[in-house]
This record gives C-alpha cells, sequence and structure tokens, in this order.
C-alpha cells in the first residue's frame, strides 16, 4: 500500500507521526497524543521490555491491552493498536515503530543530568510523570522488571552506614535517597534474605513486599506505611522477633494502619493506657521497653529467654509494671491491652518521620 492509495484522514494522521518526529516529546506523551487522534488504544513495548499503553478515555497505563485489532513487532518493537481495525494498520504500525526507536534514542541521549540520590527520589516519587520516572530508570540502569524492595530507614548516620554495606555485602546494589528524617534505600535484585539481616542498635527499619523497578512508588509507600510500627533496635545482632519493631516488614502490618490513618499523636496520648505505659517507661527505661515488647505475646519465661536475663529479673519487671499499669499481664486480655498501647506508642513516636 502506498500513500496514494490512502484515505486523507489517514495521510493526515501520518504527517501528524511526522510532526511527532519532529517536536520529539517524551514517548508517553507522543502515544497518549496518537491515541487521541486514532481514538482508539496504542500500546508499545521495547525490546527493553518497556510498556507504554495510551487509551483515548483511561489515560496512560503499563498493562499490556486485552482487546488488540492488531498487533506486530516490526524493527523489534512490539505495537498494538485497538479496534476497529483498518486495512492500512500495517503501514501505521511499521511508522509508530520508527517514532517509538527515534523518541526513545533521544530520550536516551538527552537524560537530565541527576546524582544518583536524586534519580533514586524520583523513580520513588508517585506524583512524578511517567515520561520522568522512566529517565531514572534509564539513568539507574535498571530494567523496569528488575525486582527490589524498598527499606525505609532512621537512626545516627554510623548505624545507617552500617546497615547499607550489610545490605550490598553481597555484592548487591543498594541505591539511596536522603529525605528529612529517614533514608530510602532500594535494594536491586537481592531479596529473599531479610530475616537475616542485622540491624545496628539504634537503628529502626521497615521493607517493602517485593516489586518490579517500574513499581518504587508502590515499594516505597509500603515501606513508609510498616515504619510507622518501627522502633530502634536495641542491639546490633538479631533475630528480631516481630513484636520488637525492629526490621518491620509491610506483610505483617495488616489492619493495623488504621490505627496509624486515623489517629493523632495528641489522641493517642490522651489513651490512658497509652499514659500509663509513658509512667511505666520513665520509671523502668529501655530494659522496660524490650521486656514489656516480648511480655506482651508470650509468656514470662519465654521474655527471660529471649532477653537472656534470669527469670527472677523479668518478674521483677512485670511487677512493676503491672502496678503502674493498673492491671495484670498474667492473662491474654491484659497482654493484649498491653501490646496496643505499645503499638499505639510507636505509630505517636513515629509520626512525622515518613
Amino acid at each position: 500500500m502506498t500513500l496514494s492509495d490512502l484515505p486523507v484522514g489517514r495521510i493526515e494522521t501520518l504527517r501528524f507521526l511526522d510532526d511527532l518526529l519532529v517536536r520529539h516529546p517524551p514517548v508517553e506523551e507522543a502515544i497518549a497524543e496518537v491515541a487521541r487522534r486514532l481514538d482508539r488504544v496504542v500500546a508499545i513495548e521495547t525490546t527493553r521490555s518497556r510498556a507504554v499503553v495510551a487509551c483515548p478515555l483511561a489515560g496512560m497505563t503499563t498493562h499490556w491491552p486485552r482487546d488488540v485489532a492488531v498487533e506486530a513487532t516490526p524493527r523489534g518493537v512490539r505495537i498494538a493498536l485497538g479496534p476497529p481495525a483498518h486495512p492500512d494498520d500495517p503501514l501505521l504500525i511499521e511508522r509508530l515503530a520508527v517514532l517509538a526507536i527515534v523518541l526513545l534514542d533521544r530520550e536516551a541521549l538527552t537524560v537530565p543530568a541527576r546524582s544518583e540520590a536524586e534519580q533514586v527520589a524520583l523513580l520513588i516519587d508517585r506524583t512524578a510523570s511517567p515520561a520522568r520516572r522512566n529517565q531514572a530508570l534509564l539513568g539507574l540502569g535498571l530494567h523496569p522488571t528488575t525486582p527490589l524492595r524498598a527499606f525505609t530507614a532512621a537512626g545516627p548516620e554510623r548505624t545507617l552506614a552500617a546497615f547499607t554495606a550489610a545490605l550490598s555485602a553481597t555484592g548487591t546494589r543498594v541505591l539511596a535517597t536522603t529525605r528529612a528524617r529517614t533514608t530510602v534505600l532500594l535494594r536491586i535484585s537481592g531479596v529473599d534474605d531479610i530475616d537475616r539481616l542485622d540491624v545496628p542498635r539504634g537503628l529502626q527499619v521497615s521493607v517493602s513486599r517485593v516489586h518490579p523497578a517500574s513499581a518504587a512508588p508502590r515499594a516505597r509507600r509500603e515501606a513508609d506505611g510498616a515504619f510507622r510500627f518501627t522502633q530502634p533496635s536495641p542491639r546490633d545482632r538479631g533475630p528480631y522477633p516481630i513484636e520488637e519493631g525492629v526490621l518491620v516488614r509491610t506483610e505483617v502490618v495488616n489492619g493495623y494502619d488504621i490505627l496509624a490513618d486515623a489517629l493523632t499523636p495528641e489522641q493517642i496520648s490522651r489513651i490512658g493506657d497509652v499514659r500509663a505505659l509513658d509512667e511505666v517507661l520513665a520509671v523502668g527505661g529501655a530494659d522496660m521497653l524490650s521486656t514489656l515488647d516480648v511480655v506482651a505475646t508470650g509468656s514470662i519465661r519465654r521474655a527471660a529467654r529471649s532477653l537472656r536475663v534470669h527469670h527472677n529479673s523479668v518478674l521483677h519487671r512485670v511487677a512493676q509494671a503491672e502496678r503502674l499499669l493498673g492491671f495484670g499481664l498474667n492473662d491474654a486480655y491484659g497482654r493484649n491491652r498491653l501490646f496496643l498501647a505499645l503499638t499505639l506508642r510507636r505509630i505517636r513516636q513515629t509520626h512525622g518521620m515518613v
């Protein structure tokens, strides 16, 4: 089929594609314009498995369309067009492939000069445009499907440096960006040994589920959500039971995030059990907090074993806590009250950090 065989409307479309080549907008913007002009879904996937899908009504996505009128892979670029099909679609697909290749090549040459930390900050920013996040992926040398976990951490600089070094000790790449009160770490590919990590004393850390690099904003959001239930590590070596809140995984938070979303520090501080807990900790200090963290989810004997102290030492601390709390810790009801108070205290302590 030649240009002379095409209807006037389609010739205008091809001229429109030529105009995009001259203007060279970001790939996402160009494909969105094409979709609106054609009034049909347009999808491209490059050899780097970067998918750009535009729908005239629903906007942009990275999910490949199910309802496809025609699909082909000219010049190594996968192209799909939604219905309705047209006889000249093969020519249109060929021209779209050329457009994608030219724009992507130009994009590779015009990635703004940013530091690694700035690119990480852009990659995890859910408000950034897809084009800018793709630039960050390119600048960091990441494939959109590369698996990663996000960590949110806070603590003394030396402890953060030690933890970062441990994350990368096996040759795993770790990217970082620092915010006002926390640091976000992206651990690339090495995602399976979370339970074996050591958290230096004074550092508190949360970790997301595994996500592809293209979903880094979601990973960061998960890590930030879990961070609200963390507290500083009491020792340099693990393991760390869930109740200690040293390294909190997104998976264990479940419905407790409702509390963090709904309550302010002022509201939490007005709760009677939290006020009583504050008094207990003011008297008993760090050892008391470690003891109550374990007692809240187990027996006194288990607490003694976990804390590596004598059974009588735990009994003494528990008795002291019970007097100030106003309820016993030998039954499930009392321990549940304590656990809730401890959880609310962590939410209050981490408020405003993420």
